[in-house]
């Protein structure tokens, strides 16, 4: 992946991630006109899933669970709230998707479908391969040395 969501271009400064992150749900949100299935918006999705599991930084982590996830979860919320509370409608912004044997719930809003265990799934795998990197330096050291534990300076 090129661009400022390559979490592995150490040239691409982490202003220019921050910039991309907190324009991306408000610019997806203002530009999708029919609904936009699970399937898709994973895959929309998948650079800032990546960079969450990848990027060193903690800012970038925080700053994609908060503009990225937490604004979906708002959308969510905004959608769920708005919706009149008698009515069957606010139940129907969690829906069971009847293709798979699993059961699975897709968070939907009039544009969006959001599956959130197939994006956790697709961060934990990514972030338990063994060439992802710990953001925790301490790790890093005691990996090397083969060691468990604490590290003394």
């Amino acid at each position: 992946m090129e661009g400022p969501l390559n979490s592995k271009d150490v040239k691409v400064p982490d202003s220019l991630r921050f910039h991309t992150i907190e324009v991306f749900i408000d610019i997806l949100e203002a530009t999708v006109a029919e609904p936009v299935p699970p399937q898709i918006i994973t895959t929309l999705l998948m650079p800032f899933i990546v960079m969450m599991a990848e990027n060193p930084t903690k800012g970038v982590f925080e700053r994609i669970r908060t503009e990225v996830f937490g604004k979906l979860m708002e959308i969510v919320d905004r959608e769920i709230a708005t919706t009149d509370e008698d009515s069957n409608e606010s139940a129907d912004a969690v829906e069971e998707d009847d293709d798979d044997d699993d059961q699975q719930v897709v968070l939907k809003t009039s544009k969006l479908q959001i599956y959130f265990p197939e994006i956790l799934g697709i961060l934990f795998e990514i972030a338990s391969h063994p060439n992802t990197r710990d953001v925790n330096p301490q790790a890093h050291v005691r990996a090397r040395q083969g060691d468990q534990g604490p590290v003394c300076n």
